[in-house]
Protein backbone atom coordinates (compact mmCIF):
# COMPACT_ATOMS: atom_id res chain seq x y z
CA UNK A 1 0.00 0.00 0.00
CA UNK A 2 1.57 3.45 -0.90
CA UNK A 3 2.63 5.53 2.42
CA UNK A 4 0.38 8.46 3.59
CA UNK A 5 0.99 11.34 5.91
CA UNK A 6 -0.43 10.25 9.48
CA UNK A 7 -2.23 13.37 9.60
CA UNK A 8 -3.90 12.60 6.10
CA UNK A 9 -4.37 8.89 7.17
CA UNK A 10 -6.17 10.05 10.76
CA UNK A 11 -8.46 12.78 9.32
CA UNK A 12 -11.64 12.24 10.57
CA UNK A 13 -14.64 11.11 8.41
CA UNK A 14 -17.27 12.13 11.33
CA UNK A 15 -18.28 14.97 13.07
CA UNK A 16 -17.78 12.14 16.29
CA UNK A 17 -14.37 12.06 15.08
CA UNK A 18 -12.73 16.08 15.55
CA UNK A 19 -11.01 15.98 18.04
CA UNK A 20 -11.63 18.79 20.88
CA UNK A 21 -13.96 21.16 18.80
CA UNK A 22 -17.29 19.64 20.23
CA UNK A 23 -18.85 23.21 20.29
CA UNK A 24 -18.92 22.91 16.59
CA UNK A 25 -19.75 19.62 15.95
CA UNK A 26 -22.63 19.36 17.90
CA UNK A 27 -23.98 22.78 16.24
CA UNK A 28 -23.58 21.07 12.76
CA UNK A 29 -24.81 18.14 13.06
CA UNK A 30 -27.53 19.37 14.79
CA UNK A 31 -28.05 21.80 12.09
CA UNK A 32 -27.80 18.59 9.41
CA UNK A 33 -30.21 16.91 11.31
CA UNK A 34 -33.15 19.68 11.37
CA UNK A 35 -32.55 20.41 8.14
CA UNK A 36 -31.36 24.26 9.23
CA UNK A 37 -28.29 24.60 6.84
CA UNK A 38 -26.94 28.26 6.19
CA UNK A 39 -25.57 29.56 3.11
CA UNK A 40 -22.37 30.94 4.15
CA UNK A 41 -20.18 29.46 7.01
CA UNK A 42 -17.20 31.32 8.56
CA UNK A 43 -14.60 28.55 10.01
CA UNK A 44 -11.44 30.53 12.11
CA UNK A 45 -9.08 29.36 14.24
CA UNK A 46 -5.54 28.03 14.37
CA UNK A 47 -3.37 25.82 12.25
CA UNK A 48 -4.26 21.94 12.61
CA UNK A 49 -7.39 22.46 14.71
CA UNK A 50 -9.95 20.56 12.27
CA UNK A 51 -11.26 23.77 9.88
CA UNK A 52 -11.11 22.27 6.13
CA UNK A 53 -11.72 18.60 7.69
CA UNK A 54 -14.84 19.77 9.37
CA UNK A 55 -15.81 21.66 6.43
CA UNK A 56 -15.33 18.18 4.27
CA UNK A 57 -17.65 16.18 6.41
CA UNK A 58 -20.09 19.04 6.89
CA UNK A 59 -19.96 19.01 2.48
CA UNK A 60 -20.73 14.76 3.09
CA UNK A 61 -23.41 15.31 5.40
CA UNK A 62 -25.57 18.18 3.68
CA UNK A 63 -25.58 15.73 0.49
CA UNK A 64 -25.62 12.33 1.94
CA UNK A 65 -28.75 9.96 1.28
CA UNK A 66 -28.38 8.45 4.14
CA UNK A 67 -27.35 10.77 6.85
CA UNK A 68 -28.34 9.61 10.23
CA UNK A 69 -28.56 11.41 13.20
CA UNK A 70 -26.61 14.49 11.14
CA UNK A 71 -23.30 12.42 10.65
CA UNK A 72 -22.75 11.48 6.89
CA UNK A 73 -22.62 7.68 5.80
CA UNK A 74 -19.19 7.46 4.18
CA UNK A 75 -20.31 4.94 2.26
CA UNK A 76 -22.87 5.72 -0.48
CA UNK A 77 -21.15 7.51 -3.85
CA UNK A 78 -21.30 11.08 -3.14
CA UNK A 79 -19.42 10.67 0.31
CA UNK A 80 -16.86 7.63 -1.52
CA UNK A 81 -16.15 11.00 -4.24
CA UNK A 82 -15.80 13.51 -1.35
CA UNK A 83 -13.43 11.05 0.18
CA UNK A 84 -11.78 10.85 -2.66
CA UNK A 85 -11.66 14.55 -3.79
CA UNK A 86 -12.82 13.65 -7.33
CA UNK A 87 -16.52 14.87 -6.24
CA UNK A 88 -17.80 17.84 -8.79
CA UNK A 89 -19.99 18.83 -6.31
CA UNK A 90 -17.27 20.22 -3.93
CA UNK A 91 -14.66 22.82 -5.44
CA UNK A 92 -11.88 23.75 -2.82
CA UNK A 93 -10.32 27.05 -3.40
CA UNK A 94 -6.90 28.22 -1.84
CA UNK A 95 -7.21 31.77 -1.74
CA UNK A 96 -3.58 31.83 -1.03
CA UNK A 97 -2.80 31.52 -4.80
CA UNK A 98 -5.80 32.00 -5.52
CA UNK A 99 -6.38 35.83 -4.20
CA UNK A 100 -7.12 37.83 -7.42
CA UNK A 101 -10.79 39.14 -8.78
CA UNK A 102 -10.48 37.29 -11.63
CA UNK A 103 -10.93 33.75 -9.56
CA UNK A 104 -13.42 35.24 -7.93
CA UNK A 105 -15.08 36.50 -10.93
CA UNK A 106 -14.82 32.64 -12.43
CA UNK A 107 -16.14 31.43 -9.06
CA UNK A 108 -19.15 33.39 -9.58
CA UNK A 109 -19.99 32.32 -12.92
CA UNK A 110 -19.31 28.57 -11.79
CA UNK A 111 -22.25 29.19 -8.39
CA UNK A 112 -24.68 28.99 -11.11
CA UNK A 113 -24.22 25.52 -12.32
CA UNK A 114 -26.39 22.69 -10.49
CA UNK A 115 -24.98 19.96 -8.50
CA UNK A 116 -24.40 17.16 -10.70
CA UNK A 117 -24.82 14.31 -7.82
CA UNK A 118 -25.75 15.85 -4.43
CA UNK A 119 -28.86 18.16 -3.03
CA UNK A 120 -25.92 21.31 -2.89
CA UNK A 121 -22.63 22.54 -4.60
CA UNK A 122 -20.14 23.28 -1.73
CA UNK A 123 -17.75 25.98 -2.05
CA UNK A 124 -14.92 25.88 0.52
CA UNK A 125 -12.19 28.66 0.08
CA UNK A 126 -9.12 28.05 2.30
CA UNK A 127 -7.37 30.88 4.02
CA UNK A 128 -10.17 33.68 2.94
CA UNK A 129 -8.39 36.39 4.11
CA UNK A 130 -5.44 36.38 1.58
CA UNK A 131 -8.20 37.30 -0.77
CA UNK A 132 -8.07 41.61 -2.28
CA UNK A 133 -10.36 44.17 -1.36
CA UNK A 134 -11.45 43.86 -5.26
CA UNK A 135 -11.88 40.04 -4.54
CA UNK A 136 -13.74 40.65 -1.18
CA UNK A 137 -15.99 43.33 -3.27
CA UNK A 138 -16.83 40.70 -6.00
CA UNK A 139 -17.36 37.88 -3.45
CA UNK A 140 -19.57 40.14 -1.36
CA UNK A 141 -22.51 40.14 -3.51
CA UNK A 142 -22.70 36.43 -4.04
CA UNK A 143 -22.89 36.10 -0.06
CA UNK A 144 -25.23 37.92 -0.14
CA UNK A 145 -27.87 36.47 -2.21
CA UNK A 146 -26.14 33.03 -3.17
CA UNK A 147 -28.48 30.45 -5.34
CA UNK A 148 -30.58 28.03 -3.30
CA UNK A 149 -28.18 25.11 -4.43
CA UNK A 150 -24.37 27.21 -3.39
CA UNK A 151 -22.95 26.74 0.20
CA UNK A 152 -20.17 28.60 0.89
CA UNK A 153 -17.57 27.50 3.47
CA UNK A 154 -15.13 29.96 4.16
CA UNK A 155 -11.91 29.16 6.23
CA UNK A 156 -9.25 31.24 7.78
CA UNK A 157 -6.66 31.78 10.65
CA UNK A 158 -6.87 35.22 10.42
CA UNK A 159 -10.50 36.36 11.04
CA UNK A 160 -9.42 40.23 12.16
CA UNK A 161 -8.23 40.46 8.29
CA UNK A 162 -11.53 39.35 6.95
CA UNK A 163 -13.81 42.70 6.04
CA UNK A 164 -17.04 43.00 8.64
CA UNK A 165 -19.44 42.88 4.86
CA UNK A 166 -18.17 39.27 4.92
CA UNK A 167 -18.42 38.34 8.58
CA UNK A 168 -21.87 39.62 8.59
CA UNK A 169 -23.29 37.21 6.13
CA UNK A 170 -22.09 34.19 7.47
CA UNK A 171 -22.30 31.82 10.53
CA UNK A 172 -19.02 32.27 12.46
CA UNK A 173 -17.38 29.70 14.05
CA UNK A 174 -14.17 29.62 16.31
CA UNK A 175 -12.06 26.48 16.41
CA UNK A 176 -10.04 26.06 19.62
CA UNK A 177 -6.59 25.20 20.08
CA UNK A 178 -6.23 22.45 21.51
CA UNK A 179 -4.50 21.45 24.67
CA UNK A 180 -2.00 19.24 25.49
CA UNK A 181 -3.57 16.70 27.61
CA UNK A 182 -6.13 16.77 24.75
CA UNK A 183 -3.73 15.96 22.01
CA UNK A 184 -1.39 13.76 24.16
CA UNK A 185 -4.52 11.25 24.62
CA UNK A 186 -5.29 11.44 21.07
CA UNK A 187 -1.42 10.69 20.08
CA UNK A 188 -1.61 7.52 22.55
CA UNK A 189 -4.80 6.75 20.86
CA UNK A 190 -3.23 6.70 17.54
CA UNK A 191 0.19 4.96 18.40
CA UNK A 192 -2.02 1.85 20.00
CA UNK A 193 -3.59 2.09 17.23
CA UNK A 194 -0.51 1.82 14.55
CA UNK A 195 1.13 -0.65 17.32
CA UNK A 196 3.73 1.91 18.54
CA UNK A 197 5.48 1.83 21.91
CA UNK A 198 5.67 5.78 23.49
CA UNK A 199 6.95 6.58 26.33
CA UNK A 200 4.24 9.24 28.41
CA UNK A 201 7.45 12.07 28.42
CA UNK A 202 7.49 11.52 24.97
CA UNK A 203 4.16 12.43 24.76
CA UNK A 204 3.91 15.28 26.44
CA UNK A 205 6.88 16.84 24.14
CA UNK A 206 5.10 16.28 21.55
CA UNK A 207 2.10 17.71 22.40
CA UNK A 208 3.63 20.69 24.00
CA UNK A 209 5.89 21.17 21.12
CA UNK A 210 2.77 21.08 18.90
CA UNK A 211 1.48 24.18 20.55
CA UNK A 212 -2.28 23.40 20.34
CA UNK A 213 -1.96 22.24 16.54
CA UNK A 214 -2.94 18.62 16.59
CA UNK A 215 -1.88 18.23 12.68
CA UNK A 216 1.24 19.31 14.23
CA UNK A 217 1.29 16.70 16.73
CA UNK A 218 0.75 14.22 14.38
CA UNK A 219 2.97 14.97 12.24
CA UNK A 220 6.00 14.99 14.76
CA UNK A 221 5.29 11.48 16.28
CA UNK A 222 4.84 9.98 12.44
CA UNK A 223 8.27 11.63 12.22
CA UNK A 224 9.74 10.45 15.72
CA UNK A 225 8.27 6.64 14.14
CA UNK A 226 10.35 7.23 11.34
CA UNK A 227 13.33 8.09 13.52
CA UNK A 228 12.87 5.49 16.12
CA UNK A 229 10.83 2.59 15.09
CA UNK A 230 7.77 1.08 17.50
CA UNK A 231 9.41 1.88 20.39
CA UNK A 232 9.84 5.79 20.66
CA UNK A 233 11.71 7.28 23.69
CA UNK A 234 11.50 10.76 25.59
CA UNK A 235 15.14 11.16 24.19
CA UNK A 236 14.85 9.95 20.80
CA UNK A 237 11.69 12.74 20.32
CA UNK A 238 14.20 14.84 21.84
CA UNK A 239 17.22 14.75 19.34
CA UNK A 240 14.48 14.44 16.90
CA UNK A 241 13.29 18.25 17.15
CA UNK A 242 16.20 19.71 18.62
CA UNK A 243 14.58 20.47 22.62
CA UNK A 244 17.03 21.24 25.60
CA UNK A 245 15.61 18.54 27.60
CA UNK A 246 13.18 19.35 31.27
CA UNK A 247 16.81 18.82 33.13
CA UNK A 248 18.35 21.66 31.01
CA UNK A 249 15.49 24.06 31.42
CA UNK A 250 15.76 23.51 35.11
CA UNK A 251 19.07 24.10 34.97
CA UNK A 252 18.93 27.24 33.54
CA UNK A 253 16.28 28.38 36.08
CA UNK A 254 18.67 27.24 38.97
CA UNK A 255 21.58 29.41 37.10
CA UNK A 256 19.16 32.66 36.83
CA UNK A 257 18.26 31.96 40.46
CA UNK A 258 21.57 31.63 41.78
CA UNK A 259 22.99 34.32 40.01
CA UNK A 260 25.60 31.64 38.35
CA UNK A 261 27.03 33.36 35.01
CA UNK A 262 29.56 30.66 34.78
CA UNK A 263 26.94 27.71 34.38
CA UNK A 264 24.20 29.31 32.38
CA UNK A 265 27.01 30.51 29.59
CA UNK A 266 28.15 26.76 30.05
CA UNK A 267 24.34 25.18 29.39
CA UNK A 268 23.26 27.66 26.75
CA UNK A 269 26.52 27.02 24.73
CA UNK A 270 26.52 22.71 25.15
CA UNK A 271 22.65 23.53 23.77
CA UNK A 272 23.35 25.53 20.90
CA UNK A 273 26.65 23.21 20.16
CA UNK A 274 24.05 19.90 19.71
CA UNK A 275 22.17 22.05 17.16
CA UNK A 276 19.28 23.25 19.59
CA UNK A 277 17.81 26.17 18.11
CA UNK A 278 17.81 29.48 20.02
CA UNK A 279 14.18 30.41 19.10
CA UNK A 280 13.07 26.44 20.09
CA UNK A 281 15.21 27.00 22.79
CA UNK A 282 13.48 30.14 23.86
CA UNK A 283 9.49 28.73 22.98
CA UNK A 284 10.65 25.99 25.51
CA UNK A 285 11.92 27.85 28.31
CA UNK A 286 8.83 30.01 28.19
CA UNK A 287 6.56 26.93 28.39
CA UNK A 288 8.46 25.55 31.57
CA UNK A 289 8.66 28.74 33.06
CA UNK A 290 5.05 29.22 32.22
CA UNK A 291 4.26 25.96 33.83
CA UNK A 292 6.21 26.14 36.77
CA UNK A 293 4.21 29.53 37.71
CA UNK A 294 1.16 27.91 37.82
CA UNK A 295 2.25 24.94 40.05
CA UNK A 296 0.99 25.75 43.39
CA UNK A 297 4.10 23.35 44.97
CA UNK A 298 6.97 26.14 43.40
CA UNK A 299 8.87 27.58 46.13
CA UNK A 300 8.59 31.51 46.99
CA UNK A 301 12.03 31.49 45.79
CA UNK A 302 11.62 30.19 42.38
CA UNK A 303 8.05 31.96 41.54
CA UNK A 304 10.26 35.30 42.81
CA UNK A 305 12.64 34.65 39.56
CA UNK A 306 9.92 33.16 37.41
CA UNK A 307 7.76 36.61 36.84
CA UNK A 308 10.92 38.91 36.08
CA UNK A 309 12.38 35.51 33.87
CA UNK A 310 9.18 35.18 31.53
CA UNK A 311 9.53 38.93 31.35
CA UNK A 312 12.81 38.87 30.00
CA UNK A 313 12.00 36.37 27.46
CA UNK A 314 9.30 38.06 26.21
CA UNK A 315 11.47 40.90 25.41
CA UNK A 316 14.26 38.45 23.88
CA UNK A 317 11.31 36.96 21.56
CA UNK A 318 10.75 40.28 20.28
CA UNK A 319 14.26 40.93 19.97
CA UNK A 320 14.80 37.73 18.01
CA UNK A 321 12.54 38.89 15.13
CA UNK A 322 14.20 41.34 13.77
CA UNK A 323 17.82 39.70 14.26
CA UNK A 324 20.39 37.53 12.92
CA UNK A 325 21.74 36.44 16.02
CA UNK A 326 19.14 34.89 18.08
CA UNK A 327 21.20 32.65 20.00
CA UNK A 328 23.36 36.53 21.39
CA UNK A 329 19.96 38.24 22.09
CA UNK A 330 18.63 34.96 24.59
CA UNK A 331 22.39 35.18 25.91
CA UNK A 332 22.55 38.90 26.59
CA UNK A 333 18.74 38.70 28.12
CA UNK A 334 19.32 36.32 30.50
CA UNK A 335 22.81 37.31 31.49
CA UNK A 336 21.07 40.70 32.60
CA UNK A 337 18.93 38.91 34.86
CA UNK A 338 21.10 36.62 36.02
CA UNK A 339 23.70 39.68 36.32
CA UNK A 340 20.59 41.29 38.91
CA UNK A 341 20.14 38.04 40.95
CA UNK A 342 24.39 37.46 41.49
CA UNK A 343 24.17 41.00 42.78
CA UNK A 344 21.17 40.36 45.36
CA UNK A 345 22.29 37.06 46.60
CA UNK A 346 25.96 38.56 47.35
CA UNK A 347 27.76 35.39 46.64
CA UNK A 348 31.01 36.97 45.72
CA UNK A 349 33.89 37.03 48.30
CA UNK A 350 36.78 40.13 48.16
CA UNK A 351 39.23 39.13 46.74
CA UNK A 352 38.50 35.78 45.46
CA UNK A 353 40.67 35.50 42.44
CA UNK A 354 38.94 32.04 41.08
CA UNK A 355 38.14 32.71 37.85
CA UNK A 356 34.82 31.61 36.22
CA UNK A 357 34.34 29.21 33.96
CA UNK A 358 33.17 30.15 30.88
CA UNK A 359 33.08 29.40 27.13
CA UNK A 360 36.11 30.70 25.39
CA UNK A 361 34.43 33.28 23.04
CA UNK A 362 33.71 34.85 26.40
CA UNK A 363 35.19 37.39 28.05
CA UNK A 364 36.15 35.85 31.80
CA UNK A 365 35.28 37.90 34.72
CA UNK A 366 36.85 38.22 37.94
CA UNK A 367 35.05 39.60 41.03
CA UNK A 368 36.17 42.53 42.50
CA UNK A 369 38.02 42.97 45.47
CA UNK A 370 36.42 46.62 45.91
CA UNK A 371 32.56 44.86 46.49
CA UNK A 372 30.82 46.32 48.95
CA UNK A 373 30.29 44.46 52.40
CA UNK A 374 26.71 43.36 52.47
CA UNK A 375 27.23 42.01 48.72
CA UNK A 376 30.21 40.07 49.52
CA UNK A 377 29.15 38.87 52.97
CA UNK A 378 32.11 40.14 54.42
CA UNK A 379 31.63 40.99 58.07
CA UNK A 380 34.41 43.55 59.10
CA UNK A 381 34.55 47.05 61.56
CA UNK A 382 35.33 49.58 59.05
CA UNK A 383 37.09 52.38 59.98
CA UNK A 384 35.02 55.45 61.45
CA UNK A 385 35.40 59.31 60.75
CA UNK A 386 34.19 62.21 60.06
CA UNK A 387 32.97 63.05 56.57
CA UNK A 388 34.97 66.30 56.70
CA UNK A 389 37.88 64.07 56.94
CA UNK A 390 36.87 63.53 53.01
CA UNK A 391 36.44 66.02 50.59
CA UNK A 392 32.95 66.25 48.61
CA UNK A 393 35.24 65.43 45.65
CA UNK A 394 36.55 61.98 47.07
CA UNK A 395 33.41 61.27 48.03
CA UNK A 396 32.35 61.80 44.89
CA UNK A 397 35.16 59.51 43.57
CA UNK A 398 34.05 56.66 45.88
CA UNK A 399 30.51 57.20 44.29
CA UNK A 400 31.34 57.27 41.04
CA UNK A 401 33.39 54.18 41.62
CA UNK A 402 30.83 52.24 43.13
CA UNK A 403 28.55 52.70 40.30
CA UNK A 404 30.77 51.72 37.43
CA UNK A 405 30.18 48.13 39.31
CA UNK A 406 26.53 48.77 39.09
CA UNK A 407 25.24 48.75 35.51
CA UNK A 408 21.78 48.94 36.86
CA UNK A 409 21.98 51.54 39.43
CA UNK A 410 24.59 53.60 37.23
CA UNK A 411 21.70 53.70 34.89
CA UNK A 412 19.02 54.56 37.32
CA UNK A 413 21.59 57.68 38.47
CA UNK A 414 22.57 59.01 35.42
CA UNK A 415 21.73 62.43 36.93
CA UNK A 416 22.60 62.78 40.62
CA UNK A 417 23.59 65.90 42.50
CA UNK A 418 25.62 65.35 45.84
CA UNK A 419 26.63 67.40 48.57
CA UNK A 420 28.47 67.05 51.74
CA UNK A 421 27.06 68.64 55.03
CA UNK A 422 26.39 68.33 58.78
CA UNK A 423 28.39 65.16 58.61
CA UNK A 424 25.70 63.44 56.76
CA UNK A 425 26.46 61.99 52.55
CA UNK A 426 23.08 63.62 50.66
CA UNK A 427 22.57 62.58 47.35
CA UNK A 428 19.76 64.36 45.12
CA UNK A 429 18.28 61.73 43.09
CA UNK A 430 15.91 61.46 39.90
CA UNK A 431 12.59 60.03 40.69
CA UNK A 432 13.34 56.44 39.35
CA UNK A 433 16.53 56.34 40.50
CA UNK A 434 15.26 57.85 44.38
CA UNK A 435 12.15 54.76 44.20
CA UNK A 436 15.15 52.14 43.97
CA UNK A 437 17.05 53.32 46.25
CA UNK A 438 14.11 53.98 49.14
CA UNK A 439 14.57 50.06 49.47
CA UNK A 440 17.08 49.56 52.01
CA UNK A 441 18.32 46.86 50.64
CA UNK A 442 19.44 48.50 47.26
CA UNK A 443 20.81 51.75 49.32
CA UNK A 444 22.70 50.06 52.00
CA UNK A 445 24.64 48.92 49.04
CA UNK A 446 26.11 52.30 48.48
CA UNK A 447 25.88 52.63 52.20
CA UNK A 448 28.70 49.93 52.67
CA UNK A 449 30.81 51.38 49.82
CA UNK A 450 31.37 54.62 51.62
CA UNK A 451 32.71 52.65 54.83
CA UNK A 452 34.47 50.79 52.77
CA UNK A 453 36.67 54.26 51.55
CA UNK A 454 36.66 55.13 55.33
CA UNK A 455 33.11 57.58 55.16
CA UNK A 456 31.08 56.19 58.03
CA UNK A 457 28.56 59.39 57.85
CA UNK A 458 25.26 58.81 57.40
CA UNK A 459 23.60 58.23 53.80
CA UNK A 460 20.38 60.38 52.98
CA UNK A 461 18.95 59.95 49.42
CA UNK A 462 16.64 62.99 48.67
CA UNK A 463 14.58 63.90 45.27
CA UNK A 464 15.76 65.86 43.06
CA UNK A 465 14.00 68.63 41.62
CA UNK A 466 14.32 69.67 38.15
CA UNK A 467 14.88 73.33 39.72
CA UNK A 468 16.89 73.07 42.36
CA UNK A 469 19.70 74.41 41.37
CA UNK A 470 17.62 77.41 41.12
CA UNK A 471 16.38 77.30 44.42
CA UNK A 472 19.79 76.93 46.17
CA UNK A 473 21.59 79.77 44.44
CA UNK A 474 18.72 82.03 45.70
CA UNK A 475 18.82 80.70 49.06
CA UNK A 476 22.60 81.32 48.77
CA UNK A 477 22.33 84.86 47.31
CA UNK A 478 19.46 85.53 50.21
CA UNK A 479 22.21 84.14 53.08
CA UNK A 480 24.51 86.21 51.94
CA UNK A 481 22.74 89.51 52.14
CA UNK A 482 21.76 88.36 55.88
CA UNK A 483 25.17 88.10 56.60
CA UNK A 484 26.32 91.46 55.05
CA UNK A 485 23.45 93.28 56.81
CA UNK A 486 24.04 91.53 59.97
CA UNK A 487 27.91 92.56 59.64
CA UNK A 488 27.02 95.48 61.02
CA UNK A 489 27.68 95.55 64.62
CA UNK A 490 24.91 98.00 65.87
CA UNK A 491 21.96 95.96 63.68
CA UNK A 492 23.58 92.71 64.73
CA UNK A 493 23.28 93.26 68.53
CA UNK A 494 19.70 94.98 67.85
CA UNK A 495 18.84 92.40 66.38
CA UNK A 496 20.05 89.01 69.04
CA UNK A 497 18.63 91.46 71.93
CA UNK A 498 14.94 91.78 70.38
CA UNK A 499 15.48 88.18 68.53
CA UNK A 500 13.94 90.41 65.46
CA UNK A 501 14.63 89.81 62.14
CA UNK A 502 15.23 92.13 58.61
CA UNK A 503 11.87 92.72 57.00
CA UNK A 504 12.72 95.11 54.52
CA UNK A 505 16.05 97.46 53.59
CA UNK A 506 16.32 100.84 51.95
CA UNK A 507 18.55 102.65 50.49
CA UNK A 508 20.00 105.97 51.87
CA UNK A 509 19.26 108.84 49.32
CA UNK A 510 22.27 111.18 49.21
CA UNK A 511 20.92 115.03 49.80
Amino acid sequence: MEYQALYRECRPQFFRDVVGQEHVCRTLKNAVRMNRIAHAYLFCGPRGTGKTSTARILAKAVNCPQVEDGEPCNKCRSCLSIVQGTSLDVVEMDAASHRGIDEVRELRQRVGFAPTQGKYKVYIIDEVHMLTGEAFNALLKTLEEPPQHAIFILATTEAHKVPPTILSRCQRFDFRPLGREVIAAHLKKVAHQKGWEVEPEALEILSRHAGGALRDALGLLDQAASFAGNKITKRDVEVLIGSPGDDILEAVISAVMEGDVAALLKILEDSFSRGVEPREFLFQLTDYARQFLFQEAVSDKKRKVLIPLLKVLAKADAEMKVSNRPDLILELNLLRLTDCFFWENGKVEPGDQKESLMPSRVVKLRPSEELPGELTGLKKDFPSGDVSSKSGKDVQMVVEDFLKKQPLLSQFLSQYELRVESGRIIIAAPPIAYEYLQKPENSSFLQKALQNAGCSSKLSVILKKENSQTEEREITESKREEDRTSGDSLIGAALAILKGEIVSQEKEEDD
